[in-house]
This record gives C-alpha cells, sequence and structure tokens, in this order.
C-alpha cells in the first residue's frame, strides 16, 4: 500500500466479532426507540478505539506510524476480550456517552503498545487513561435524556465475549448523518507460539 498523502481525522480500533455486535446492535436498537432524541452509534461504526491521533493528522506522521503498527501486531496473539456493563460520561443521570464496558488485560497491553508508538512518530502523550469501552449512543448538547431505568440496573450484565485478531488504522469523515470510518490498513495478530 502507499503512503498517505492528505490530513485525516483518524484513530486506531479494534472491532467485535459479528454475533458480539448482534447482541449490542440489539441493545441499541431498543435505546433508539426509547430515546428518540440521542444520536445513537450506526450499525457497522461499533468499534474500541485504542488511540484517537487526532482531527487532521499530518500523512508524514500517519506513515511513520503505519512503518511501527506492523511489527506491533507481530508480537500479539489473538487473544479474548469480555463485553460487560453499562455506564455513562459524565453521569449516569444526565449522560453525555452512553457506553458498555470491556474486559481485557491483553487488550491495554495491545493499547499501551500503540501509545508507545504513537509517542515515538510524534504524537503527543494520550491525556487520558486508557479506559476501554464502545461508545453506543450520545446526547446532543442541549437534549435532555437519562439512562433508561432498566439499563440502569445493567451496569454488571455481560452481553458476551469476542475474539480479537485484528485491529486497525481508520480514517473518519464527518457527515450530516455522523461520522464515516474508512479502514486505511489492518494488522493482523500473528505472534508464533514458543
Amino acid at each position: 500500500m502507499s503512503g498517505y498523502s492528505e490530513r485525516s481525522r483518524a484513530f486506531i480500533a479494534v472491532r467485535l466479532e459479528p454475533s458480539a455486535e448482534a447482541v449490542v446492535e440489539e441493545l441499541i436498537a431498543r435505546l433508539r426507540k426509547e430515546q428518540p432524541g440521542i444520536s445513537c452509534t450506526k450499525p457497522g461504526n461499533l468499534h474500541i478505539t485504542l488511540r484517537f491521533l487526532g482531527g487532521a493528522v499530518a500523512p508524514e506522521m500517519l506513515n511513520a506510524l503505519r512503518a511501527q503498527l506492523r511489527p506491533i501486531a507481530g508480537q500479539y496473539s489473538p487473544f479474548e476480550l469480555c463485553v460487560e456493563g453499562l455506564g455513562a460520561f459524565s453521569n449516569r443521570n444526565q449522560p453525555r456517552v452512553i457506553w458498555i464496558g470491556i474486559k481485557s488485560a491483553p487488550l491495554s497491553e495491545l493499547a499501551a503498545s500503540i501509545e508507545a508508538a504513537a509517542q515515538d512518530c510524534g504524537f503527543a502523550p494520550e491525556s487520558r487513561p486508557f479506559t476501554p469501552h464502545l461508545a453506543i449512543a450520545r446526547i446532543r448538547p442541549g437534549q435532555r435524556a437519562s439512562l433508561p431505568s432498566h439499563l440502569r440496573d445493567r451496569q454488571q450484565v455481560a452481553f458476551g465475549r469476542s475474539t480479537v485478531d485484528v485491529f486497525a488504522l481508520y480514517r473518519s469523515t464527518l457527515g450530516s448523518q455522523g461520522p464515516d470510518y474508512t479502514i486505511l490498513e489492518s494488522y493482523r495478530l500473528k505472534k508464533r507460539a514458543a
């Protein structure tokens, strides 16, 4: 693949397996019906962000990072994560973002390796600690919404498990119907057994 030639809104992320994603999308459909004023994640856009790179990343930085991501993929074997719990940023009574939690030590290790590579390529250090989650809905400014009571009681509910065997570098294009994501490059986890 040739190098990138334009500034891009970009991030690195993993996706769930289709069967796990389908369970989450059922919850999103229910939420969309009960809270029509909120902006739910579009089917196909669910992802776990490992590192947001910026809103207008220079192509030289993306090309440098791409070269560092390939060997990172070779350092990890496929692993499992648990999709569990429900929460909200900033708080559960007046949420800004509704999310589903993710639990996986290898995912956090992968994110740390990607963070180190990003810093080596000139990206500023991430200002917040890595908190793996799936954002399933956003509440627009001025829109009042709360986490429905039947969801408030699901803090510890398990939505299933999913195997991660690839991560990807994405470009995000903001449009009137929300963001569209394009995979710029995929990185398959392929550490060989000792």
